[in-house]
């Protein structure tokens, strides 16, 4: 697959042995002079794969970074951790899960790469993210500083909830002559099925590891949806979840630890001096509508 990205021309006169492909990133890079730009996302699961493979795959994308054919972004979840900080978190992570820990081999990357975690955007940014397309496309927006209040409110400049806000309004304001949006708009979108929908897929499609549920992490989010509190500490989800008989393995601490890491990770939670709220609050809102009753949801959950 990579041969076929990079040069489709030259992919059918190549083999599976390395030195073929490293033979494609000299020529293809002019032995170093102009760096390919390669971005591979979704990469957790090729992690997984490769380290039992002894890091074939990534020796390689090592080898060619450091001699200057190749500079790269890697985009991924939860192996990725392991790959850029080495094995035992990750170990102890599978082992929480009852799960048979991968093999103890250091990375090829291990600390070579600069970790970026994604966050939210400035006030100013997100303004701008939203307004300016609106406007470009000729869709004006009534009382202006009022609608992006509501927008930064139901979005905290998170960019995929901005883009999904943005979507659904130029649909709606692109519809009307003259073309325009309001502040009713705004609350018709919080409001509807599309957003829901749009959110549960978020928070399932981001609380499953190699397709399966994460009973942790799922269980830490439906706790705090229900909760009275805005926000909780790491003690709070542990005795919520021991209060509720949540099956969470023998490091329980640990296991409740990474889970609201992982739910933070996932822009789900947020994160400020050791207290977990959600990211953004019509998530609360969507998961106790959603899952009215608590305690059948963790039943089906500890089920599945």
């Amino acid at each position: 697959m990579l041969a076929h990205k990079v040069d489709p021309r030259r992919e059918l006169r190549l083999s599976r042995a390395e030195r073929n492909i490293e033979y494609m990133f000299e020529r293809c890079s002019q032995s170093g002079g102009r760096p390919l730009y390669l971005f591979l996302d979704e990469v957790d699961r090729l992690i997984d794969l490769d380290a039992i493979d002894n890091w074939r795959f990534f020796n390689l994308l090592a080898w060619a970074k450091d001699a200057g054919m190749v500079r790269f972004v890697l985009a991924g979840y939860r192996s990725i951790g392991r790959l850029v900080f080495g094995q035992e978190r990750e170990r102890a992570n599978q082992a929480s899960h009852g799960k048979r820990p991968l093999p103890a081999t250091e990375t090829p990357l291990l600390l070579a790469v600069e970790p970026l975690a994604l966050s939210p955007l400035s006030r100013k940014d997100a303004d701008a993210l939203f307004a300016e397309p609106l406007i470009s496309s000729e869709v004006q927006i009534e009382n202006r500083t009022k609608v992006l209040e509501c927008i930064w409110k139901a979005t905290i400049g998170y960019p995929f909830l901005i883009q999904f806000f943005g979507h659904h309004l130029f649909r709606r304001g692109a519809d009307r002559q003259p073309q325009h949006i309001t502040e009713d708009d705004v609350s018709a979108v919080e409001e509807s099925l599309e957003l829901r929908e749009f959110l549960e897929t978020h928070f399932i499609e981001n609380t499953l590891r190699h397709g399966i549920p994460v009973l942790p992490e799922r269980s830490c989010a439906f706790l705090l949806a229900h909760a009275d509190d805005a926000d909780w500490t790491e003690q709070d989800f542990w005795e919520a979840c021991r209060r509720h008989e949540v099956p969470l393995g023998t490091d329980n601490l640990g296991t409740i630890h990474r889970a609201v890491k992982n739910l933070s990770d996932a822009q789900i939670l947020t994160c400020d001096h050791g207290r977990y709220s959600f990211a953004f609050p019509v998530m609360k809102k969507v998961l106790a509508s959603s899952y009215p009753d608590i305690t059948s949801a963790l039943k089906a959950l500890a089920g599945s």
